[in-house]
């Protein structure tokens, strides 16, 4: 999966149900722990950029 903000992007590798074909899968909530923790920082590192500006 990949998460992005304001231009930033990282992949996170989040288990869950993928199921065949395009675009379908299901995530319980612990699956995406990693998910939100990465979209966090990325949050606070296009913050730390703008107030750099």
């Amino acid at each position: 999966m990949v998460v992005s903000y304001q231009g930033l992007e990282q992949v996170v590798d989040v288990p869950g149900w993928y199921l065949e074909g395009d675009g379908d899968a299901i995530y319980t909530g612990a699956d995406l722990d990693e998910e939100e923790a990465v979209f966090l920082d990325l949050k606070a590192r296009a913050v730390a950029i703008a107030a750099a500006r």
